[in-house]
């Protein structure tokens, strides 16, 4: 049996958009970390443009942690341990591949969302998210994130196309 030109089209590009949205869960194609300008984090808070807000970085030990300052009520504090391969950060560092995929919901992993009105939100189990560091050396760090945060009162807030460059302190 032959298959018609038009059948053969519509299988190729069937595969295509297939394996291009695998790519796109894996944080491949929709991490543009560019977005964020230098020292600044970005993202959608609760469908909500935020639009930057000061970030920089910071070893503990082998781990890092990254925080930005307030910005229209919202302050976010990112602490990775390891990716989702098992390279701890100092691995990531020394050689890794990048990009690398965090996952925020594990143990090795998280934010906390603090608000100005003394809430805070963070992410688990229960409220997952990933982060994927697309640049790192050792002056800056630049990832994407997009993740779900819970507050102890069980409240969500939904955080999409996150991005931040972010200086390392000294």
């Amino acid at each position: 049996m032959r298959m018609t030109e038009a059948v053969r089209v519509c299988v190729l590009l069937f595969s295509l958009v297939g394996c291009a949205d695998a790519e796109k869960s894996k944080g491949g194609d929709e991490c543009d970390s560019s977005i964020a300008s230098a020292d600044r984090i970005v993202g959608t808070v609760d469908g909500e443009e935020w639009d930057g807000a000061p970030v920089i970085w910071m070893w503990a030990g082998d781990s890092i942690q990254a925080t930005s300052e307030e910005e229209d009520g919202w302050r976010m504090t990112f602490f990775l341990q390891a990716t989702e391969d098992g390279l701890t950060m100092r691995d990531l560092e020394e050689g890794g591949a990048l990009p690398a995929t965090v996952d925020l919901g594990s143990d090795d992993a998280g934010v906390t969302l603090y608000t100005d009105d003394g809430d805070s939100y963070t992410t688990g189990a229960d409220a997952p998210g990933s982060l994927t560091i697309t640049q790192m050396d050792d002056a800056t760090l630049e990832a994407c994130f997009s993740f779900t945060a819970e507050s102890s009162l069980g409240v969500t807030v939904e955080i999409s196309e996150g991005a931040f460059y972010a200086g390392l302190f000294e």
